[in-house]
C-alpha cells in the first residue's frame, strides 16, 4: 500500500510541473506579439531622427535648442506616431516665427523649391533664371519697338517670357496653395532652363518621362510625343489628344502615372529606395483626389524604417 502511495505522489507531483512549464511557455509566445518598446531607444537614435527629419523637410540640421526640445517631446510621448507626426507638421506648416528661417513653413517650401530644381533644371539659381530672361525681354523690346505685336515670333517670346517668370513665382504660390504641387511640376519642365539642359524634341521627350515617372517611354509612347513636341501635330498619350508642346506637358502631369512618379521620389528622397507596389498603392487613391504632396512624405517620415526604430 506505501508503495502505490508512493507512485500516486510522484505522478501528481510531475503533473504539476508539466502544467507550470506549460503556462510559462504560454507567456513567452504571447511576448513575441507585443509593440516594440519605444521607451527603451537610445537617445542617439531619437536625435539622429530629429536630425533627418529637418534636414529632409527644411533642408538644414537642428540648433542644439530645437534638438533637445523635439527629442524631449518625442522621449515624453515614447515616440508614438502623434508626436512624430506633431513634428512634422510644424516643419510643414508652422507660421511662427524662427530666427533662423523666419518661420518653418517658409523654410520647408523653399527648401522643397530647391529640391525640385535640382531634380528637373539642375538646380539653377534665380540668377541664372533671370539671365535666361535677359535676351528674352531685350528681343522682345526690339519687335515692339519694330511695331511687331502680332507675330509668331512676338508671341513666342511672350510666351517664353510667362514660362520663367512661371518658375520663379511658383515657390510662393504653391506655398500659398494658388498652385498644386503637380502643376508645380509641370512648370518645372515648361521653361527655357529645362529646354536648354535636354535640348531638341528627341531629348525633351525622353527627359519628361524620366523625369516625371522615372522611366524612359516606349517606343509608341516617344513616336506620339515626339510628334505632339516637334511638329504640332495631332495625336493620342495616355487616352488624351495633344497637338503641341503645351499639350504633351498637360497630358504627362495630368496622367495617373504622374502621382506615381511623385510618390517613387518621395521614396527615393527619403528612404533611398523605391516603393514597393503595395506603398505606392496605398498613398495613391487618397493623393491622386487631394494632390497634398505633405500628406505622401509624412507617411513616409512616420514609419520605424525611416527613423531606424524597428
Amino acid at each position: 500500500m506505501s508503495i502505490c502511495r508512493k507512485w500516486f505522489f510522484l505522478f501528481c507531483l510531475g503533473w504539476l510541473l508539466l502544467t507550470t512549464a506549460c503556462k510559462k511557455q504560454e507567456i513567452i509566445d504571447v511576448s513575441g506579439n507585443q509593440s516594440p518598446y519605444y521607451h527603451e531607444i537610445p537617445t542617439l537614435i531619437v536625435n539622429n531622427y530629429v536630425n533627418k527629419v529637418f534636414i529632409d523637410l527644411i533642408g538644414r540640421e537642428p540648433t542644439d535648442e530645437e534638438l533637445a526640445a523635439e527629442t524631449t517631446a518625442l522621449q515624453t510621448d515614447d515616440l508614438s506616431f502623434s508626436a512624430r507626426d506633431a513634428l512634422i507638421d510644424k516643419l510643414q506648416n508652422s507660421n511662427q516665427f524662427v530666427p533662423v528661417d523666419s518661420s518653418y513653413r517658409r523654410a520647408y517650401h523653399r527648401w522643397f523649391y530647391e529640391q525640385c530644381k535640382a531634380r528637373f533644371i539642375e538646380g539653377a539659381s534665380i540668377d541664372a533664371i533671370n539671365e535666361e530672361l535677359g535676351p528674352l525681354y531685350f528681343g522682345l523690346s526690339l519687335l515692339v519697338a519694330q511695331g511687331d505685336t502680332s507675330s509668331a515670333d512676338y508671341f513666342g517670346l511672350l510666351e517664353a517670357i510667362e514660362d520663367l517668370n512661371r518658375l520663379i513665382s511658383a515657390d510662393t504660390l504653391y506655398e500659398q496653395g494658388n498652385i498644386d504641387v503637380i502643376e508645380f511640376s509641370r512648370r518645372m519642365a515648361d521653361n527655357a532652363v529645362y529646354d536648354k539642359i535636354n535640348m531638341n524634341a528627341f531629348n525633351f521627350v525622353n527627359a519628361t518621362f524620366n523625369d516625371f515617372y522615372h522611366r524612359f517611354p516606349t517606343q509608341n509612347e516617344f513616336t506620339r510625343g515626339y510628334a505632339m513636341v516637334e511638329y504640332n501635330d495631332t495625336a493620342q498619350l495616355f487616352g488624351q489628344t495633344g497637338f503641341s508642346k503645351n499639350t504633351y506637358l498637360h497630358i504627362m502631369v495630368s496622367s495617373p502615372e504622374m502621382y506615381e512618379g511623385m510618390i517613387i521620389w518621395a521614396y527615393q528622397t527619403l528612404l533611398a529606395r523605391k516603393p514597393t507596389t503595395q506603398e505606392v498603392y496605398t498613398l495613391l487613391p487618397r493623393f491622386t483626389t487631394d494632390r497634398n504632396f505633405k500628406d505622401v512624405q509624412k507617411a513616409i517620415i512616420r514609419t520605424d524604417e525611416y527613423g531606424h526604430f524597428d
